[in-house]
């Protein structure tokens, strides 16, 4: 079982993180597409952060590659693999973000997530190479 919750940092985002908040407290795994809708491409919005810092409960980065797959003229590129096709996930070590971190640790701790899951996608697109 699951549930959806839509959002993003353009339309609904406080909804939708107070719910994922309250979702983790209750012990709910969460995932979330960090990156928001309007851009820029592969940056990292806060709500992955936020709710790790609010809940004390880890983040685990996931890059994905595709062998066969079709690349999306827009402007994030976005891929849809193959029916079939093989794929490729790697994972980050668990990510701890302390609830005692101020605004700018905290925008730190957002810059050093998204460089570790751009470094991670490089990873998981060795079909690519």
């Amino acid at each position: 079982n699951y549930e959806v919750v839509r959002g993003s940092s353009s339309v609904g985002g406080d909804v939708a993180l107070g719910i994922m908040i309250d979702y983790a407290k209750n012990n709910y795994s969460i995932a979330i597409t960090p990156d928001g809708p309007r851009g820029p491409r592969h940056k990292f919005k806060a709500g992955a952060v936020i709710t790790a810092k609010k809940v004390n409960v880890p983040i685990v980065l996931a890059g994905v590659g595709y062998k066969k797959r079709k690349v999306l003229k827009n402007w994030d590129t976005f891929e849809v693999p193959f029916f079939c096709s093989s794929a490729n996930i790697v994972y980050s070590d668990p990510i701890y973000i302390g609830k005692e971190l101020d605004y700018d640790e905290t925008s730190d701790m957002i810059d050093k997530c998204e460089s570790k899951l751009n470094l991670l996608q490089q990873e998981a697109q060795v079909f690519n190479n």
